[in-house]
């Protein structure tokens, strides 16, 4: 969910960041890390990041569909709350 609101306020924070004079108002964001990490643009950090919250996602689905079959009484409130994440994303 991190990763999400990183790349899809991107502009917002980097503009908030050019415009503070406030010290310690440092840009600190799963984008601007890969692109500096990977030499990369801020569009083709965004596009890998939607990939690896794709990645993710997918994952996820396989350990909820795991965890429901090894254990069907174990639809509490986790399960419920990742369920959830998913349904929204």
């Amino acid at each position: 969910m991190t990763v999400v609101n990183d790349i899809c306020s991107w502009d917002k924070e980097l503009k908030s960041s050019r415009d503070s004079a406030t010290e310690g108002s440092a840009l600190c964001s799963s984008v601007l890390i890969v692109s500096e990490q990977l030499y990369l643009g801020v569009e083709g950090a965004k596009r890998i990041l939607w990939t690896v919250c794709r990645e993710w996602e997918d994952r996820l689905i396989h350990l909820l569909s795991k965890i429901t079959l090894m254990s069907p009484r174990l639809l509490g409130y986790d399960i419920v709350f990742l369920r959830t994440l998913n349904e929204k994303s």
